[in-house]
């Protein structure tokens, strides 16, 4: 945009500054944009204070949220079926109560936005009342293996607190990769040109002819500045200018050995925590007396993997890392791709990325449900990974409708567990900032922060139990084939369980 001005002070001015329209528009639209600014970095302000004032509050909150959850699966030692009617029934109502406050928004703005919102939530309201009558049976079947991995949890209450330890160590395994992965990327060789200022117009810097430092040419920035001299001085016509880094040829094989060692070493420890869990829960199936089983148990689990069976979990783990690292070089390629041209990607070359990368993900999936199946078996009998998967895969095999079945109630039940503390958590963090400390503009702050906690804490404590359900599954499958019930081969599972399980 150009306008007639003239010199003023060596300065030039618009020429009917206060007249001019465009003048005018061009200030009232900067004027909005920083208004605009100005909003954003208050709302953002407003945010952190919020946050400093009520961290500490909210923590309390979720630290309430963790001891709900010990509660929650104390109480299913007795009361699994009430507890997980009181988790369904909770979520339905949370999100019927929800879709109320919606719909009441709805009829104070008259927005479509509240009316979609109040429609999706008393649909899943619908849908998860009715999947819970049609398959009713189920549930009381699952009911009944939450049961009694509830009893293994608590007869082995350091289990809860377990994961503590794999988390600190993925922390430390995090630091150490992104640690290592800085000084990886700071290789290189440094190099330097000669170059002009642009603010310079004389060139008076005086070189020795045999170092050729012409405009452009490499150079050495200690010989320029020791060799190179402008009327007696450091030269300023010219400069040794940094121009690029190149890295040595070999440090890609350095990026791909440490990306294939950090996840190496990440879903190490997450088996090695499974494997140590499963060994727990195992011990505590195959002993016939529950009151003899060892108080510490998970401590033993661990040396006795870490001791015999480090081999099966980093076979198990690599198997998933080689999987991951594959899916993470194919986006590599994909995105180096589309940033040279995304036309360069044919029609053809999308869809072999796209099916490369699912088929990939479910083969890791695959591989996860496997690995953990194989971990169970492995701590019974003590096999090798490919025997103990192949051994597991059997046995699911000859019960393949009870493992499909059983196996998606319990974690869509457990999972109605975790959405049920997290609900909790958030109404009484909603409640209590709301109501308790005035209507704050930004009391929605810390009931973000406290679901976020409590949802990250109630899957830790769940994944615990989701882990004894499938260990007890396996161990009662296995149990049903290798003994008959009599009096010579006794059940180690109880008689609602045999029951179940149509033994009696």
């Amino acid at each position: 945009m150009e306008f007639q001005s003239k010199a003023i002070v060596h300065r030039c001015v618009p020429v009917n500054f206060l007249t001019n329209d465009k003048i005018g528009e061009l200030i009232k639209g900067k004027l909005k944009e920083a208004e605009e600014i100005i909003g954003y970095m208050a709302f953002a302000q407003g945010i952190f204070d919020k946050f400093l004032s009520s961290y500490g509050s909210a923590l309390g909150i979720v630290c309430g949220g963790a001891l709900i959850c010990i509660i929650y699966i104390f109480l299913l030692k007795w009361l699994a079926m009430p507890c997980i009617l009181v988790a369904i029934v909770g979520v339905c109502g949370l999100f019927g109560y929800l879709g109320y406050l919606s719909y009441q928004s709805y009829s104070e703005t008259d927005s479509s936005v509240w009316l979609t919102i109040t429609i999706i939530l008393g649909s899943v309201a619908g849908i998860i009342a009715l999947l819970t009558l049609c398959l009713w049976q189920r549930i009381y079947l699952a009911c009944q293996l939450i049961k009694e991995a509830s009893k293994a949890v608590m007869s082995t209450l350091c289990s809860l607190f377990f994961p503590i330890l794999p988390w600190i160590t993925h922390v430390l395994v995090l630091v150490y990769f992104f640690y290592i992965g800085f000084l990886l990327i700071s290789i290189g060789n440094q190099k330097f040109a000669i170059e002009k200022p642009s603010n310079v117009t004389t060139d008076n810097c005086i070189c020795p002819s045999y170092l050729n430092y012409n405009i452009g040419s490499p150079c050495d920035p200690e010989i320029f500045n020791s060799r190179c001299r402008e009327n007696g001085e450091m030269c300023v016509s010219r400069v040794c200018h940094l121009q690029t880094v190149e890295s040595p040829p070999h440090i890609i094989w350095m990026y791909f050995v440490h990306i294939i060692g950090g996840l190496w070493m990440y879903f190490f420890i997450s088996a090695l925590g499974e494997m140590a869990l499963a060994a727990t829960f195992a011990t505590w199936y195959w002993t016939m007396n529950k009151n003899d089983v060892p108080f510490f148990t998970v401590t033993v689990s661990l040396w006795r993997t870490i001791r015999y069976h480090l081999g099966t979990v980093a076979f198990g783990s690599f198997l998933i890392t080689i999987c991951r690292f594959l899916r993470l070089l194919l986006e590599y390629i994909h995105r180096q791709a589309s940033a040279q041209g995304g036309d360069l990607l044919g029609g053809c070359a999308k869809f072999i990325h796209r099916f490369l990368q699912c088929f990939l993900a479910l083969l890791e999936r695959f591989l996860k449900f496997m690995n953990g199946n194989a971990y169970i078996v492995c701590a019974i009998y003590g096999k090798g990974l490919c025997a103990s998967a192949g051994d597991a895969l059997s046995l699911l095999m000859r019960n393949i409708l009870r493992v499909v079945v059983l196996n998606k109630i319990v974690d869509w039940l457990l999972f109605a567990g975790k959405i049920l503390v997290t609900c909790t958590m958030m109404t009484i963090s909603w409640w209590y900032y709301k109501e308790k400390e005035g209507d704050d503009e930004f009391f929605w702050v810390p009931t973000l922060l406290v679901g976020l906690g409590s949802y990250l804490v109630a899957s830790v404590f769940f994944s615990v139990h989701a882990i004894a359900v499938d260990t007890i599954f396996l161990c009662c499958l296995e149990d049903s084939e290798r003994h008959d019930g009599s009096a010579e081969k006794p059940y180690y599972m109880s008689r609602k369980v045999a029951k179940l399980l149509n033994l009696r």
